[in-house]
């Protein structure tokens, strides 16, 4: 199996070093450049999660509550640039903007004695142990470094070495801007700051031991005559009200009373028993070329199945290395982000971007990192609550379509495509449904995730509004962030957007079942049962295609990155093939209409081609059962998106967002099961050219554990153990065998299970 990104050359930009991360603190390890001087620097860019400009604050446009009957009023009478200039005036928020996820800064090390001709160079992850390396030979001397951050320490580690005792460096954390202090302290130095009059306040501390001479001068440290040093770096904020220099002060304690090896094996004790979890494999020999060279080779059309499992490793890695139990979930970035100030503020934007990080946890058999997502849910709950009362005068809890760390509610931005728009808190939710649904824990159920769905529900029941033909509809809304033509100019808000639908069916459907399990709110259920009749069912317009706005308007691009009428093919579940075969091929149309070649004067963004848009089609192929097109998808990463870390990105530029990474490998896992359905579907989407492969220990909704082995493009086996007794529906494609008795049932079988026992399948 793939478990190795490596290279002959330090990373040539910040998206091609190598991340790595425990959830709360990430860094990039560049590898080195040389230095006039014989100095070779090696730099090491520093993140915490907590690290964010501002504070909590309240930011409902006063005005937006009178304001919402009249905006509607017009939306109704298509008059939509006059609702778009009262929307922007009365609703948006004040301030427009809450603060960016910002940088920690970086660690520079300042190593001497080197020549310029720096020989047998190599640069690596190692994404089975969570560590990256380098290692070079330099004026006879070699040089080995390992860089990893651990969860169990909370600390970062950076462990150098080399074959004589001339070790002789200088390190010191660079200043992040105008909001810090820098300094020594004890055996450490430090960097202390807040981000903007009132609000995080952080720290970072780094201490050094070495077996040769450590001085400490001002802010920096130097080590001299030693052939192996190892540095330690910590960070903390007041976020969680605790002072951050005491924190890093105990963590640095506690890093020091360990010896390195004592602190490594502990971290990749803690780190495999989340990775080893499961096993995916196409039957590749292991490749020696290097990582940007696999990359090169297959933009010119080499295929490489072995780099298909690479990329799905790393995507593993990431979310373990980005989203552990007690740090904040994954941002637009993940955790790694270069700049005081971050594009798009790298915020956590919820009208698809922060949905598509969490898709892959439960079936990849990481139920853990999704708990991060759920407490900023918790977090954002009393804050929705009064944003759906002071904006529009609704009891229940709603979000628009970005948050932040403090979980904000309150519409973000002038971008008016994608302001005003109240389905973040609903889409948001159905993680929570999600999760009970593969792990059946109805105690989660019952006290963490049901008031907090029931709330989103109970908010739409008062916000939808009829429309002339008496349809339920939402609004003022729009169809993220995309536009249409009305009287020949391009518009975007809205009454009933298709993805509205979609996304208040969703919820109210599993609304319905949990409170079915849970035995309770029998009036609410019945109400939201009627409710949903009274929802419109997505329609067809007349390309053949889903319809995306309530009329059959022209789009502005018909290559627009956003493919948010198909929300019920996927994630959802409401479009199926074998269900809704009309509209399932009208899904498959807006694909085709959205992916297909740019002509000139058509583009698909400023850029180009956006990594997430084709990890979300890989996820809608699969549900297509086009396993081939869903493939294509991801060699289109692959050929000219990533960069060379493999880290998602854009076409053409230098964008870097990590929901690329994940929405792919949730596309691959859909490839090879598929369970929304109430069935187990081994293989569904299978393409030709992984003619041969295992995967082991995915997970099903159900409660299900599976293993897969697949030989000549057609299923061969499987094991299924199931974590509580009830009935197991499966289907592969063609006859298949159960070794317990079954009853055969529409191309599948059906059998009962016990909890804890596995069953095998031929």
């Amino acid at each position: 199996m793939e478990n190795k990104l490596w290279y002959k050359e330090p990373a040539k930009s910040w998206c091609d070093a190598l991340p790595i991360g425990n959830g709360s603190l990430g860094g990039m390890v560049e590898g080195g450049a040389y230095c006039e001087g014989g100095t070779f620097r090696d730099t090491v860019y520093l993140n915490t999660d907590t690290l964010w400009y501002g504070k909590k604050r309240y930011r409902e446009n006063p005005e937006a509550k009178e304001n919402v009957g009249k905006i509607r009023k017009l939306l109704f009478e298509e008059k939509f640039r006059e609702a778009a200039e009262l929307a922007f005036l009365k609703m948006t928020s004040v301030p427009k903007y809450f603060g960016t996820y910002s940088t920690l800064g970086k660690l520079d090390m300042w190593m001497s004695g080197h020549s310029q001709e720096i020989k047998n160079y190599n640069r690596s992850l190692e994404l089975d142990k969570g560590i990256a390396t380098v290692e070079y030979d330099a004026d006879g001397v070699h040089y080995a470094k390992e860089y990893f951050v651990s969860k169990p320490h909370e600390g970062m580690v950076i462990h150098i070495k080399c074959d004589k005792p001339v070790l002789a460096m200088n390190f010191h954390l660079m200043r992040r801007g105008m909001d810090d202090d820098t300094g020594s302290i004890s055996n450490c130095i430090y960097m202390t700051g807040e981000c903007g009059e009132g609000g995080v306040r952080y720290a970072c501390m780094v201490t050094a031991r070495c077996n040769g001479t450590l001085l400490l001068s001002a802010d920096m440290i130097s080590c001299n005559e030693s052939s192996n040093i190892d540095i330690f770096v910590v960070a903390a904020t007041d976020f969680y009200g605790e002072d951050p220099m005491d924190l890093c002060q105990k963590r640095l304690l506690d890093l020091c009373k360990c010896s390195y090896e004592e602190i490594k094996g502990t971290h990749i004790a803690d780190y495999r028993q989340l990775y080893n979890r499961m096993f995916f494999s196409l039957e590749q020999e292991q490749s020696k070329i290097p990582t940007n060279e696999r990359l090169r080779r297959f933009n010119q059309g080499i295929e490489d199945l072995g780099l298909v499992e690479l990329f799905f490793n790393f995507g593993r890695y990431l979310m373990i290395a980005a989203s552990r139990e007690g740090s904040e979930p994954t941002n637009l970035q993940g955790l790694w982000n270069k700049d005081l100030s971050a594009m798009w503020e790298s915020n956590y934007t919820i009208n698809m971007n922060t949905e598509m990080n969490y898709w892959p946890v439960e079936v990849c058999n990481l139920s853990e990192c999704h708990q991060p997502l759920f407490r900023l849910i918790k977090r954002a709950f009393p804050n929705g609550k009064r944003t759906a009362q002071e904006m529009y005068g609704c009891d229940g809890f709603m979000m628009h379509h970005a948050t932040n760390v403090w979980g904000d509610s309150a519409p973000q931005g002038s971008f008016m495509p994608a302001v005003i728009w109240p389905m973040g808190g609903a889409w948001l939710v159905l993680h929570l449904w999600e999760h009970y649904q593969f792990s059946k824990d109805e105690v989660f159920l019952r006290h963490e995730a049901y008031e907090i769905m029931k709330q989103a529900a109970l908010f739409f029941t008062q916000y939808m509004t009829e429309d002339n033909e008496g349809w339920l509809v939402t609004g003022p809304t729009l169809s993220p962030e995309n536009s249409f033509y009305s009287n020949g100019k391009p518009e975007n808000l809205c009454m009933g957007a298709e993805m509205d639908n979609q996304i208040v069916r969703e919820l109210f459907e599993a609304v319905i079942s949990a409170s079915e399990i849970l035995g309770n709110d029998q009036e609410f259920r019945a109400q939201l049962r009627g409710l949903l009749k009274k929802i419109r069912s997505p329609r067809i317009n007349r390309n053949g295609a889903i319809l995306e706005w309530a009329k059959d308007y022209d789009e502005v691009d018909i290559h627009h990155r956003h493919l948010s009428p198909l929300f019920a093919l996927y994630p959802g579940t409401q479009i199926t093939k074998e269900e809704t075969p009309e509209l399932a091929n009208a899904c498959n149309v807006l694909l085709s209409q959205r992916l297909a070649p740019i002509k000139e004067g058509n583009k698909f963004s400023e850029w180009g081609k956006w990594g997430w848009t084709y990890a979300w089609a890989s996820c809608l192929y699969a549900r297509l059962y086009m396993g081939d097109k869903a493939y294509e998808s991801i060699r289109e990463q692959l050929r000219c998106i990533v960069h060379d870390s493999m880290l998602g990105g854009v076409e053409g530029s230098s964008v870097f967002q990590i929901d690329a990474n994940f929405g792919s490998i949730a596309g691959i896992a859909e490839m090879l099961i598929q369970s929304h359905t109430g069935t187990i579907h081994l293989l569904p989407a299978l393409p030709m050219q992984w003619e041969k492969g295992r995967v082991c220990n995915l997970r099903a909704r159900g409660g299900y554990t599976v293993d897969i082995i697949w030989e000549n493009s057609q299923f061969k086996s499987a094991k299924i153990t199931a974590c509580v007794d009830g009935i197991c529906r499966i289907k592969a494609g063609r006859d298949i065998v159960v070794d317990t008795e079954f009853a055969v049932e529409n191309e599948g079988i059906e059998f009962a299970v016990v909890g804890g026992e596995s069953y095998i399948v031929t």
